[in-house]
């Protein structure tokens, strides 16, 4: 996805980068569908069950991504 990968390499500085890491462990419903938490700590999009998790840039851009959404305001929190 286009607008993930260039968030992405801006977020890290990483002009070569390729893409974001998903989660490698849990169950079926969390490996490989949600990001790692170690890169994207706090996004309502880690395999971790929270009230106190936000959407970040990353999940913003992954949605805009998919086509389906047209997001208007970028959130800036890491």
């Amino acid at each position: 996805m286009p607008s993930l990968l260039t968030y992405a390499r801006s977020y890290f500085n990483c002009p070569s980068l390729v893409g974001v890491e998903m989660e490698d462990e849990g169950g079926a419903g969390t490996a490989g569908s949600h990001w790692e938490r170690r890169v994207v700590p706090e996004d309502l999009m880690i395999g971790v069950d929270s009230m106190a998790l936000g959407m970040t840039n990353f999940t913003l851009a992954f949605l805009e991504g998919t086509g389906w959404y047209t997001i208007s305001t970028k959130l800036y929190a890491h």
